[in-house]
Formats: C-alpha cells, structure tokens, sequence
C-alpha cells in the first residue's frame, strides 16, 4: 500500500535528534526497570529469580565503562 505523498513528516535535522533522543531515553528507562525488577527479586524472590539476578549483575559487570 503506497500511503501517497506528504504522509509521512520529512525527516529533518532536528527532527532525527529529536527521534533518537527519544529512543534513547526509552532505552535507558528500560533498563532501569529491569534494574529495579531484577534488585526486587535479589532480595526477596525465589531461587530462580535470584539465579537470573544473579547472571544479570555478572553480565553489568562486563559492561564498559
């Protein structure tokens, strides 16, 4: 299905900054909650979830800095 022209918005400079900020700040934020869900079950999860807490701390380790 060809939508036609102009519907889709140009990609212009800022707009591309814009877009990628945005990927950016979701991607992180991600990260964070699955941060925060992981340190959750460290501390009080089953054993399964403490093993995936566990491989996941060991996998930030090798993270670069």
């Amino acid at each position: 299905m060809d939508p036609g022209p102009g519907y889709y918005h140009a990609i212009t400079p800022q707009r591309k900054v814009d877009v990628t900020t945005f990927y950016e700040q979701t991607a992180v934020a991600m990260y964070d909650g699955f941060a925060e869900r992981m340190a959750r079950w460290a501390a009080k999860g089953d054993a399964r979830q403490q093993r995936l807490d566990a491989l996941f701390t060991e996998a930030q380790k090798e993270l670069p800095k």
